[in-house]
């Protein structure tokens, strides 16, 4: 036998994850019809470019990401107990 543990997380959790992520994205969408609507970013930022080239939803929703990822890298954190 290994040392892999399985762990059983609540459906409550996952619930509330989908929800999470599904309200994200809209949260997403409706910021970069804002922002299109005023004429998008000016400036030569990380996310002025991305919203460039690749199109303001995309280039909002990698600003979340970075900006979540260094919540977390500050402490910010969820943690998970199996």
């Amino acid at each position: 036998m290994d040392n892999t543990q399985l762990c059983r997380i609540p459906q409550k959790e996952i619930i509330q994850e989908k929800l999470r992520y599904k309200y994200l994205k809209e949260i997403v969408k409706r910021f970069a019809v804002e922002i299109d609507k005023i004429g998008g970013f000016p400036g030569s930022s990380k996310t002025a470019k991305f919203c460039k080239y690749d199109g303001t939803e995309k280039g909002i929703s990698a600003f979340m990401e970075r900006w979540f990822l260094i919540q977390e890298l500050l402490g910010v954190q969820i943690l998970v107990f199996c």
